[in-house]
C-alpha cells in the first residue's frame, strides 16, 4: 500500500474516547445525585405548597359555608330579640304578667316545659306505670270540672300542651287557658305530694224534715274534717243512715264497683266483719265492700257504665287493740248498742291478729283537729277533751289494721305500711 492511501485512511479513522479516571467517574455520579436531589427538593417543595393551597381552599370553603349556614339563624335571632322587646314592651318587665298579653306559641312552650317537669318528678317518685295513671285520673278529674281539658292531652310517654292554636282561633282565652292549666297542676301536685286519699260513704243522716239542717250541718263537718286529713274526694251513695243494711245488696254493691272502677285505688279499707261495735250499718258496710272488691275485677260484672275491671291489691279491715280500746273505754265508758233486742258490746282485736300498725305518731294533733270538725256531735266526742295529752299520743299516735286480702304480699310479719308490697 502506498503512504498517500495510507495518510488518508488516518484522516478518515474515529478518534478513540478519552479513558476517564475513577476519580472522575465518581466527580460525575456526585453530581449527578446533587441534581436528584435538587430536583426531589423542588418537587417536594411543589407539593407542599400544592397541599397548603389545598387545604386553604377548604377552609375557604368551609368558612363561607358555615357563614352561609349562620345568616338565617343570625336574622332569626334578631327577629326574636325584636319579638322579645315588643313583648316587654307589651307584658312589662318585672311587672305583674298579664297572661293575655303573652304570645299564645310563648304560653303553650311555658306551660309544657313546666308539665314535662313534673311528670318527670312523678315517673321518678311513682314509676312510670302508677303515674301515668295518676296523670290519666288528674285528666279526667278536669274533665269534671272545666270544658277546656281537651288542650291537654297525654299520649305515650307525655302530656300534651295544645293551647296555642285554641287562643289564636279565638276558641278559647288566655285567661281561661291558664285557669285550667292551674287546676291541672293543681290535680298533678296533689299526685306528687303523696297517694291521694278518697272517702266514700254508703249512706248520710236524713236531710228531709226535722232533720233537714242538722243533715246538711253534718255533712259540712264531714267534708271540713275530711279537708284537715287531706281527703282529696268524699263521696256519698246516698243510702240514709241506719237503712244501709236494708238496702238492696246488688245495687249498693254495683254503684261501689262503679267508684272503684272510677277511681281505680290499689288498696281499700274498710269496717271489720262485726262493724266495730255491732253497728248494722258497719256490718253491712263491710260485707258490701268485700264483695264490691271481688266484683270489680270481674270484667264479665256490668253495673252500668263501661269503666274497665280493676283489681284492688290490698284489702284492710280496721282494728283496735286491748291498749287502745282501753282508752276509748276511759272516755265513753262501755260502749254498747242494742239491734232486734239485742246487746252488742265492741270488743278488742287480739294483737297477734293485727298484721298492720302504722305510726302516725307525727300526726295526731291533725287527726284531732279533724275530730273537732264534728261540733254537733261534740257532746258525744266532747269527752275525748278530757283526756291527757299522753292518752292523746296513745290514742292517735298509732292506726292499726287486719290485712284481709292482698295480692303483692303475705306471712305474719307486721306490716308498717298499708302499701307494703307495691313501693
Amino acid at each position: 500500500m502506498s503512504e498517500n492511501a495510507e495518510g488518508a485512511r488516518d484522516e478518515n479513522a474515529v478518534p478513540e474516547a478519552p479513558t476517564a479516571t475513577r476519580e472522575e467517574l465518581a466527580a460525575q455520579v456526585a453530581e449527578l445525585e446533587e441534581t436528584v436531589q435538587t430536583l426531589s427538593n423542588l418537587l417536594s417543595a411543589l407539593s407542599a405548597r400544592m397541599l397548603r393551597n389545598v387545604d386553604d381552599l377548604r377552609d375557604e370553603v368551609r368558612r363561607r359555608v358555615v357563614y352561609a349556614d349562620l345568616q338565617p339563624i343570625q336574622k332569626d335571632m334578631e327577629r326574636i330579640r325584636a319579638r322579645i322587646d315588643d313583648i316587654v314592651d307589651e307584658v312589662g318587665y318585672g311587672e305583674a304578667l298579664d297572661i293575655a298579653k303573652v304570645p299564645p306559641t310563648i304560653l303553650e312552650a311555658a306551660y309544657q316545659a313546666i308539665l314535662d317537669d313534673v311528670v318527670s318528678e312523678l315517673k321518678k317518685a311513682r314509676g312510670v306505670h302508677d303515674a301515668e295513671q295518676h296523670i290519666l285520673h288528674s285528666l279526667e278529674q278536669l274533665r269534671l270540672k272545666t270544658s277546656g281539658s281537651d288542650l291537654f292531652l297525654y299520649r305515650p310517654h307525655r302530656l300534651h300542651v295544645g293551647v296555642a292554636k285554641a287562643i289564636e282561633k279565638g276558641l278559647a282565652s288566655a285567661r281561661q287557658v291558664q285557669m285550667t292549666y292551674e287546676e291541672l297542676l293543681r290535680h298533678l301536685a296533689l299526685e306528687a305530694r303523696g297517694l291521694p286519699l278518697l272517702l266514700l260513704m254508703t249512706s248520710r243522716f236524713p236531710i228531709t224534715g226535722s232533720n233537714l239542717e242538722l243533715g246538711r250541718i253534718r255533712e259540712a263537718e264531714l267534708r271540713a274534717a275530711a279537708e284537715v286529713l287531706g281527703v282529696r274526694e268524699v263521696s256519698f251513695l246516698d243510702y240514709w243512715d241506719k237503712d244501709l243494711d236494708r238496702a238492696a245488696h246488688d245495687d249498693v254493691i254495683g254503684r261501689i264497683v262503679e267508684h272503684l272502677r272510677r277511681i281505680r285505688p290499689h288498696v281499700i279499707v274498710t269496717f271489720p266483719p262485726d262493724g266495730a261495735y255491732g253497728h248494722p250499718d258497719h256490718i253491712a258496710v263491710s260485707q258490701f265492700v268485700s264483695a264490691a272488691v271481688v266484683a270489680a275485677a270481674d270484667p264479665t260484672y256490668r253495673p252500668g257504665g263501661d269503666a274497665r275491671a280493676h283489681r284492688v291489691s290490698k284489702l284492710y279491715f280496721m282494728t283496735w287493740s286491748a291498749a287502745k280500746w282501753a282508752i276509748y273505754q276511759a272516755a265513753f265508758k262501755t260502749l254498747v248498742s242494742r239491734v232486734d233486742g239485742v246487746e252488742r258490746q265492741a270488743a278488742p282485736w287480739p294483737d297477734w291478729a293485727i298484721t298492720t300498725c302504722i305510726d302516725t305518731m307525727a300526726h295526731w294533733p291533725t287527726v284531732w283537729r279533724a275530730v273537732r270538725c264534728h261540733e254537733s256531735q261534740m257532746a258525744t266526742y266532747g269527752r275525748l277533751a278530757e283526756l291527757s295529752e299522753d292518752d292523746h299520743r296513745r290514742l292517735w299516735g298509732t292506726q292499726e289494721f287486719y290485712r284481709a286480702m292482698s295480692l303483692v304480699n303475705g306471712g305474719r310479719a307486721r306490716e308498717n305500711d298499708l302499701f307494703a308490697g307495691l313501693r
